[in-house]
């Protein structure tokens, strides 16, 4: 009937909930938060110029410290419902051949272009100057582009991680930049030990030499065009790297990091994603069972002076 809610299903669900893609890395970069139960929630943005205004500290004989209070901007927002279906007939499931499901099919196939629309989402926030303060984004020209030889990315890349009134602790650029930069005889040469003309070095080995817990490489492609069009397959991530602070276990939205993702509950679920199914006498000859996957998120950046963003980097 009209009105009635999309039956949830646990198993579909679960089905949803375990797939992934190494490819994306939304996830690690804008942590997803506990799921709440409302979509409208509070959030603070807080000033940290009050962390290092020095208050008088001096205290008289007999009179009281000086008080400070510490003060953060309450705001509100509104978690966003993301949701595709995918009408299954009848035949298909009738005529399936054994140990493959179209139902289940079509949770995990939902279930990617959902994720690849999230990770298409924060690539966009990560990488706009609209995200950092004004003074931290800086765009390269010339030979100072990692792609030169000459250029010198430890140096720039030191510099920017000074910038921010808390360190940077992930890096995140795509893999073409990535490729470059892990290639570059200046990363070579100092983790190899040789003249760096030639070689390669690991992630790890990265991080460990600029300073940084660890460096996230986005590897997804997505096309450009909408269906109908002649695919046009691009990066997803790509141009520019981003150094941003990111709090240990993220668990509150009153947490100093530089952004995160708010989730809320599904109706009679603990997620934020969900999968179900219904009957649809709509779908072919016979009817048929429409599938439904979906989340309610919000990506948002709660401090934009926690980050910088290196734009055309090749």
């Amino acid at each position: 009937m009209a009105g009635e809610p999309f039956p949830i299903s646990p198993v579909l669900t679960g089905i949803s909930l375990a797939y992934s893609n190494g490819a994306y890395i939304a996830d690690n970069v804008m942590p997803r938060l506990p799921p709440h139960d409302k979509s409208v929630y509070l959030y603070h943005l807080f000033g940290f110029d009050q962390l290092i205004t020095v208050p008088d500290t001096a205290v008289g004989r007999k009179s009281a410290p000086n008080e400070v209070e510490f003060k953060a901007q309450e705001l509100t927002s509104q978690t966003k419902r993301y949701g595709l279906d995918d009408p299954v007939p009848l035949t298909d499931s009738r005529d399936a051949p054994d140990g493959y499901d179209p139902v289940d099919f079509a949770v995990t196939g939902l279930t990617e272009l959902i994720l690849l629309d999230r990770e298409v989402r924060v690539a966009s926030i990560v990488q706009s100057a609209s995200s950092y303060a004004a003074s931290q984004v800086e765009t390269l020209t010339g030979s100072d582009k990692w792609s030169d030889p000459t250029s010198d990315p430890l140096g720039q890349i030191a510099d920017a991680l000074d910038a921010p009134p808390l360190r940077p602790n992930v890096m995140t650029l795509g893999a073409r930049e990535w490729s470059v930069l892990r290639r570059h005889p200046a990363l070579v040469s100092a983790i190899n030990r040789s003249s760096g003309d030639k070689g390669r070095v690991t992630r790890r080995e990265a991080a460990e030499l600029i300073e940084v817990d660890r460096i996230e490489v986005g590897q997804a492609w997505v096309n450009a065009n909408r269906p109908g069009q002649p695919p046009q397959r691009v990066r997803v991530w790509g141009g520019h790297a981003s150094l941003t602070y990111q709090a240990a276990n993220i668990g509150s939205k009153r947490i100093v990091t530089w952004g995160w993702t708010a989730q809320t509950k599904a109706p009679g679920s603990n997620s934020a994603r969900f999968a179900g199914s219904k009957l649809d006498d709509k779908i072919g000859m016979y009817g048929g069972t429409r599938v439904r996957v979906g989340e309610e998120v919000e990506e948002r950046v709660v401090a934009p002076d926690l980050g910088y963003l290196i734009r055309e980097v090749l």
